[in-house]
């Protein structure tokens, strides 16, 4: 038999698979953007909260400080106070502690 083989050898193609440094910059790229629009979210939601709990209109500004301030009486308010607790009965006080001494002096 001839060794004449007109028939190329048949080489096998390389398998090309995913550039892994390709894959990681990809990645990496996400990462980079997912943390910047987390830090965007974060910086609108903390202005919203400041600008809710501020006033929205200087026009209610002007008309609040505009108004008169009402006075209050101090002596109206302890003179209540006064009434109320002179109200409050204290039958004896010693005799409420007196199974307090008692424990105390058998330690």
């Amino acid at each position: 038999m001839d060794n004449n083989n007109t028939n190329p050898p048949v080489e096998a193609s390389p398998v090309v698979s995913p550039d892994p440094v390709h894959g990681s910059k990809k990645m990496i790229f996400w990462l980079i953007l997912g943390i910047i629009i987390l830090i965007i979210g974060g910086i609108g939601v903390y202005l919203s909260k400041q600008q809710s709990s501020t006033p929205v209109a200087s026009g209610a500004i002007e008309r609040a400080t505009s108004q008169p301030q009402a006075t209050i009486t101090p002596t109206t308010n302890t003179d209540n106070l006064e009434q109320q607790v002179n109200l409050i009965d204290i039958q004896n006080p010693d005799s409420n502690f007196t199974q307090v001494d008692t424990d105390l002096q058998n330690i």
